[in-house]
């Protein structure tokens, strides 16, 4: 029985990943450290600064104080006062 194309390619293309990987596996540690400090202005630019330098500028510079309250609003005016009409006045002398 053989194989056909298909099956040989992805046999070999597996084979070829298994390889890659284990590379990649026995590959320590400090290649990694080393490949990200070659970039490191790169990525200085990229990464927010570190939490010591982040600490000591924010208590070098505190943040101004928050803008104090707005002022309440005026009351509103009074209502005006009810003053009577000349007809209810004399309506009332009528009646009174």
């Amino acid at each position: 029985m053989t194989a056909s194309r298909r099956q040989v390619y992805c046999a070999e293309k597996r084979y070829r990943g298994m390889k890659q990987a284990s590379r990649h596996a026995r590959r320590p540690a400090t290649a990694v450290i080393v490949a990200l400090t070659e970039h490191q202005g790169r990525l200085d630019r990229a990464c927010h600064p570190p939490v010591d330098t982040w600490l000591c500028e924010t208590e070098m510079n505190p943040p101004p104080p928050p803008p104090p309250p707005p002022p309440p609003p005026p009351p509103p005016p009074p209502p005006p006062p009810v003053v009577a009409s000349a007809a209810w006045t004399e309506l009332r002398r009528c009646w009174g």
